[in-house]
């Protein structure tokens, strides 16, 4: 049996040992905690802008307006119609105007010396012998005086934006047998305008 006896000088190695031991370790954790660290976060932004920029057309379901009328006593009336299509973003909505594109109002026939004269009714009326007019909407039995460029005549006013917003258009002419035969035109203007914005 083998008995080991430590002497005050022994227990102070180990004490000294367990010391050193113990602050080394303490050290090093408390030197990692005070590391650096290495990691960095950056913030940016970006703004979102959307613009939509302003929109306005205008289309017509036909580009001729033909009307054939086989004259008879008492007149014939000859009618077709016409529609004015509007598309617009704009806030305050649009007006259409109308108007003959100069200021003789008049169907001139190709000879140059015969013409059908426009109606001079500012309100629906039956159409006298050998004049045309027309009416807004499908009314095929009154017609109005067809307007000059100096005085066009407001067909449609909106107040919003309009998609697809359409305005239709009846022209009649009533012609008996002293019409001469042969072709006769004019031609009508359609102008969309966006309203001012306040």
């Amino acid at each position: 049996m083998k008995q080991t006896v430590s002497t005050p000088f022994t227990k102070i190695l180990k004490f000294s040992a367990l010391f050193l031991a113990c602050f080394s370790f303490a050290y090093i954790c408390g030197s990692l905690s005070f590391i650096p660290d290495k990691s960095s976060a950056e913030s940016a932004s970006a703004d979102v802008n959307l613009e939509i920029t302003p929109m306005l057309s205008l289309t017509l379901s036909s580009d001729n307006v033909n009307l054939v009328a086989t004259p008879a006593v008492g007149g014939t009336l000859a009618t077709a119609g016409l529609t004015a299509t509007v598309n617009t973003n704009n806030a305050t909505g649009y007006t259409l105007i109308m108007n003959s594109q100069t200021p003789d109002n008049r169907l001139i026939h190709t000879n140059s010396s015969d013409a059908i004269l426009s109606t001079t009714s500012t309100t629906p009326a039956a159409l006298p012998i050998n004049r045309w007019g027309y009416n807004q909407g499908s009314a095929t039995t009154t017609f109005l005086q067809i307007p000059l460029p100096a005085a066009p005549v407001t067909l449609t006013a909106t107040s919003t934006p309009s998609t697809s917003s359409q305005t239709a258009l009846t022209v009649g002419a009533m012609i008996d047998p002293s019409a001469t035969a042969g072709i006769y035109t004019n031609t009508l203007v359609f102008t969309a305008t966006t309203n001012p914005i306040p």
